[in-house]
């Protein structure tokens, strides 16, 4: 509500560095609390900087975040009024009319303070009532009124940070249908205007970005929404996130014997699976190509645990070796296997498919793995997986040294 009128939001009582996430995440402007620094009655011991909070925001930025590259192209520089002059009195109406006269393409100006923080927008249309009556100009021009006061002429629209995500900006204008967009600041800074008609590129370039990603055989997001996933989820100390790795088990060799067709029908048989998933626990499911699939968890302090999550996926697993049966035909079925030739063109058995499934735990508070490395740590639990009897292998980073909670095959 407060973004909506264009207020600042001051988040109290933040105590660890997951609550200054968790803040920083749903949007708020500031922070207070024993993480910043403790009460004190002596002026000498207030810092004038939080280096503390400076490095989680750093750690924050170093994340990927497409959103805001997007924002950053459509954001409209337009020179804002200071409300200010260099006598820290209000400026004249005078200034404001030349402003508005010497750009005339212009329907409203943003308003700073004397920090560059906005404060409002001046619109043309309210100035019109009174430049085109009889004395109006002189009404204005004259500081002892009321009308006279520019404050009078200032009007709220919501503020949003350019690291925002574009789904939430759209949340925050939809509350103001008859706004004409938003102001933009960075780092609580004056740094352009986002109009209606840029944010609705804005969302039209991402749906039809998200839309070339989709896998065309399941419909399921594809590599960048699934990296873009991790990559969020990387850059948020506030909750955990829970990254499942699968990988179809004895698939060439069933591909071989029945064809491209049927394998298909595996791959979508596993991918309903994780949508009917998708549709009771709110999670991210994405399809890596060929027989990878990705499923992401994100853990609220009052949502589904890990060992919930441990044993969804399990499930998942045990489902799809029951499902898939079907497919295979009565001898088959009855035999457990089919026959089959290795890589090296060898006779084998090999058994009815079945899937492996890898489980990455990154705890709450610590951000530190790049992209890369939680993929090379899923792909390594993948390999550990493929052993394992139960076809499942789990690994939880809590710190900058990784540590294993049960890792081990068949754990």
């Amino acid at each position: 509500m407060a973004r909506t009128l264009g207020n600042a939001v001051i988040a109290e009582g933040v105590e660890e560095a997951a609550d200054f996430y968790a803040c920083h995440q749903v949007g708020c402007d500031y922070v207070q609390g024993y993480l910043i620094q403790k009460p004190t009655v002596k002026s000498s011991e207030i810092l004038e900087t939080y280096p503390l909070i400076m490095d989680l925001q750093q750690r924050s930025r170093r994340q990927v975040n497409h959103d805001h590259e997007r924002i950053r192209q459509q954001v409209e520089i337009i020179r804002p009024i200071a409300l200010y002059d260099q006598c820290r009195q209000l400026i004249p109406m005078d200034q404001v009319f030349e402003t508005f006269r010497c750009n005339k393409g212009n329907s409203l100006f943003p308003v700073v303070n004397e920090k560059h923080e906005p404060v409002g927008v001046i619109r043309e249309k309210d100035l019109k009532e009174y430049v085109y009556s009889p004395f109006g100009k002189d009404i204005l021009r004259n500081r002892a009124t009321a009308t006279g006061n520019i404050t009078q002429f200032i009007s709220r629209i919501p503020v949003t940070e350019i690291r925002t995500r574009v789904e939430n900006i759209l949340e925050i204008f939809s509350l103001n249908p008859d706004c004409e967009g938003t102001l933009v600041t960075d780092d609580g800074k004056y740094r352009g205007f986002l109009s209606a008609n840029a944010l609705l590129r804005l969302l039209f370039e991402k749906n039809l970005e998200e839309a070339r990603d989709q896998n065309p055989l399941t419909k399921l997001p594809g590599n960048f929404q699934v990296s873009r996933f991790v990559s969020e989820g990387n850059s948020d100390g506030a909750h955990i996130y829970v990254y499942c790795y699968f990988d179809f088990d004895n698939f060439k060799p069933f591909n071989d014997k029945y064809g491209l067709r049927n394998g298909d029908r595996a791959i979508l048989m596993f991918a309903d699976i994780l949508k009917e998933t998708a549709n009771r626990i709110r999670c991210f499911v994405g399809h890596v190509g060929g027989d990878d699939f990705f499923l992401g968890f994100k853990l609220d302090r009052d949502n589904i645990t890990v060992s919930h999550c441990r044993t969804i996926v399990l499930g998942l697993c045990q489902r799809f070796a029951s499902d898939v049966v079907s497919i295979y035909n009565f001898q088959d079925q009855k035999n457990g296997y089919i026959k089959g030739q290795d890589r090296e063109g060898r006779p084998r058995r090999f058994p009815l498919l079945s899937v492996s499934a890898a489980m990455l735990t990154i705890s709450r508070g610590v951000r530190f793995c790049s992209l890369e490395e939680i993929f090379t740590i899923l792909a390594e639990l993948k390999k550990k997986a493929k052993t394992s009897p139960q076809k499942f292998a789990t690994l939880e980073l809590k710190n900058l040294t990784a540590e294993k909670t049960g890792c081990e095959p068949g754990q």
